[in-house]
């Protein structure tokens, strides 16, 4: 009998790998895609604010 824990790490997986097959193509990827995309939006974020604090 599995754990709730378990399954919430299994559900993670699964979904990690149907992300990672859809966004590359390739599902057993050890590049995130999604990280860098949140990287390119934190640093253009950054960017406007310092640009706009410049201004």
């Amino acid at each position: 009998m599995q754990t709730r824990r378990e399954q919430v790490r299994a559900y993670r997986f699964v979904t990690r790998r149907v992300v990672s097959a859809l966004l590359s193509g390739e599902p057993e990827t050890t590049d995130l895609p999604m990280r860098r995309l949140s990287i390119a939006i934190f640093g253009s974020a950054m960017l406007a604010i310092i640009v706009f604090a410049g201004i």
